[in-house]
């Protein structure tokens, strides 16, 4: 690696690190029970990558790629927790284009223009056909409903209808399912990048974004239009995806021939995000004279231990 990647990389992660240290500090989280999970993610990681070449995964090897103790290796490789389970925060999602059909789609809103109160299957509008219109292949409408109101997104009034409350599935602050949802984001674009800087140009994943500065009155139109373009993107990828599965195993029941093990050919899993992200510009810290004094204090050391030579051991 040159140092010129090395030096991108240390940059990056800070740019990963300081918004996940936030999150955890606003949630009373320290940086030691962080760490404990960064150590774990390693051990995992260089599992993988073992797996990956096709060799032996043992403690020392781990230990090799990693810089850990092979003891603490062995008692973590015994106690790594599984992945967090993606088909709930998959649900979440489809529950929340469902919401967003319901109060943008004419069909089923009232003459004022709110989300109508709809029963759940029956003739006419209903919730059932609105989860066939926006839920996604193969989503069954109990599915969605029980998602929705146990997150409080709906709730069920008199006549056995389901009235709409809010926009979004979830409920706003620290909620799970929102947490969720962030860890598969975060982790589906990282494997993204990492796939990129590994590959070559044939294999790369893409990864497109813009940045620039705005006025704060435009951040609400902003959230709004992102809003509705992504629900139109993932559905039209979702659409895409089940045809091509459709297609797929059309041709291998015709006579197709099997992926052979090893070949590197099968079934992979395809993950799309789209999000909107809008910083206000960061708020210059005040410190305590305590804190720049200390400060100074570290710096003037260090570039005295800069400029001291290193002691040359006498010869006895």
């Amino acid at each position: 690696m040159s140092e010129s990647v090395r030096m991108a990389l240390f940059a990056a992660c800070r740019r990963l690190l300081v918004p996940l240290a936030r999150l955890l500090l606003r949630q009373g989280i320290g940086a030691s029970e962080l760490k404990a999970f960064v150590d774990q993610a390693y051990v995992r990681a260089a599992v993988e990558l073992l797996a990956e070449r096709g060799e032996v995964v043992t403690s020392s090897r781990i230990a090799v790629l990693t810089g850990q103790r092979r003891f603490w290796i062995s008692e973590t490789l015994s106690t790594l927790d599984s992945r967090v389970p993606t088909k709930r925060g998959l649900k979440h999602t489809r529950g929340q284009r469902v919401l967003t059909g319901w109060y943008e789609d004419r069909e089923f809103q009232t003459r004022a223009g709110d989300p109508a109160p709809l029963p759940l299957k029956g003739p006419g509008v209903t919730f059932e056909t609105l989860v066939a219109r926006y839920g996604g292949h193969g989503m069954r409408p109990g599915v969605i409903r029980n998602e929705l109101v146990a997150s409080g997104a709906i709730k069920v009034v008199p006549g056995k209808l389901l009235k709409a409350v809010r926009r979004t599935a979830s409920q706003g602050g620290a909620d799970p399912l929102t947490i969720v949802q962030m860890g598969e984001a975060a982790g589906a674009l990282l494997s993204a990048f990492e796939q990129n800087l590994a590959k070559g140009p044939a294999e790369q994943l893409p990864v497109r974004g813009i940045s620039r500065t705005a006025p704060d009155a435009v951040v609400p139109l902003f959230r709004a239009q992102m809003g509705k373009r992504a629900d139109a993107f993932v559905e039209m990828t979702e659409a895409f995806l089940d045809g091509s599965v459709t297609m797929a195993k059309a041709g291998s029941m015709s006579g197709s021939k099997p992926a052979e093990k090893g070949t590197g050919e099968g079934e992979s899993t395809l993950i799309t995000y789209v999000f909107a992200s809008a910083a206000s510009p960061p708020k210059t810290p005040v410190f305590h004279d305590e804190t720049l004094n200390g400060q100074k204090l570290a710096k003037s050391r260090a570039r005295a231990a800069k400029k001291t030579p290193a002691k040359r051991p006498r010869k006895g």
